[in-house]
């Protein structure tokens, strides 16, 4: 069985496992991927102090799903997990060596074009595809501003406010970190696919 057949597989059966696909509309699907965040660090997971906000009230309208195993311990492979269904290591994110697991600016690489992602399955079935945060699955390939790996190459319909890296310490603007300020070489800011800072 080829890799779409099979993700359209793992949709369906989500779908009638939770009841989705007896409601005749579409329902919205939203997914939230935080890193550094524990289990109970929201309300609706049982933080005991946490302040009710919009997580939570989209939590108790819709369906939550309280249960995810994180594929790799750092962005870049956990990431392509989440969107492709598949090992970090079975498409190549899992690092160049034993201590560089993300991409970052340097890399001329990131998720491949070939691999299938739930935007690209959802977008097949009628679904409108949005994506804002923290990207980090590569930017650019053949040169410094081609965008060959963006969030728009793999069949996300809109792209809002994004980062292709994140907790870099270097893009500290209040100087605790980087003495020197941000550095222009790896701090980033796009918006779609246009660099905006």
């Amino acid at each position: 069985m080829d890799k779409k057949c099979a993700s359209y597989l793992l949709i369906i059966a989500i779908l009638f496992e939770t009841g989705c696909a007896k409601i005749p509309n579409k329902p919205n699907i939203i997914v939230i991927l935080v890193d550094d965040m524990g289990h109970t660090d929201l309300h609706t997971y049982g933080h005991p102090t946490q302040e009710y906000n919009a997580i939570d009230k989209m939590a108790a309208e819709g369906t939550s799903f309280r249960e995810f195993y994180a594929a790799d311990s750092v962005c870049s492979p956990s990431r392509a997990a989440l969107l492709t269904g598949r090992l970090p290591v079975r498409i190549g994110i899992f690092g160049r060596n034993t201590t560089v697991r993300a991409f970052d600016p340097t890399i001329p690489s990131g998720l491949p074009q070939e691999e299938l992602t739930i935007a690209e399955i959802l977008r097949d079935v009628g679904y409108r595809t949005g994506m804002v945060g923290k990207w980090h699955l590569g930017m650019n390939k053949w040169n410094s501003s081609d965008g060959y790996f963006l969030p728009s190459q793999h069949g996300f319909d809109w792209v809002g406010l994004n980062l292709p890296l994140g907790n870099i310490q270097m893009c500290d603007e209040d100087f605790l970190y980087a003495e020197d300020g941000p550095l222009p070489q790896t701090c980033y800011l796009y918006d779609g696919d246009e660099i905006i800072q």
